[in-house]
């Protein structure tokens, strides 16, 4: 049975959405949404009816043991956790999307050097 947990808190700047996903086999999927200034009512219950399902969620490597009465304390500390962990997927991700992009952005670089050379060469034929 998969588990949706979301927390809404101010993370210093703007007011996010943790949202952790927790498989049936305790597999973790932490996400993040941004609301930006403080909620309303109506826009928290807008994001749980129709954007909840398609927060971007990366799994984690961590596999968490599943309690459904937690004290302020440990809901604290799972949050923090969720939050950290969200964070180094997210950065994981990013690094990895850039360093594609560099490689693609390299041959494309590569491909309009050639075509120029191509077409200077064109030029010089007198064609």
């Amino acid at each position: 049975m998969e588990e949706t947990r979301c927390t809404i808190l101010f993370d210093g700047q703007f007011w996010i959405a943790l949202v952790e996903k927790t498989g049936g086999d305790g597999t973790v999927s932490v996400g993040k949404y941004t609301f930006g200034s403080e909620p309303a009512n109506t826009e928290v219950r807008e994001f749980l009816l129709y954007r909840l399902a398609s927060v971007r969620t990366f799994p984690s490597p961590v596999a968490v043991r599943i309690k459904t009465d937690r004290s302020r304390a440990e809901q604290d500390r799972t949050t923090r956790k969720s939050r950290d962990i969200y964070k180094d997927l997210q950065k994981e991700y990013f690094a990895e999307k850039k360093k594609q992009l560099t490689r693609d952005d390299a041959a494309d670089r590569a491909e309009k050097f050639r075509l120029k050379k191509e077409k200077k060469k064109q030029k010089r034929r007198g064609h």
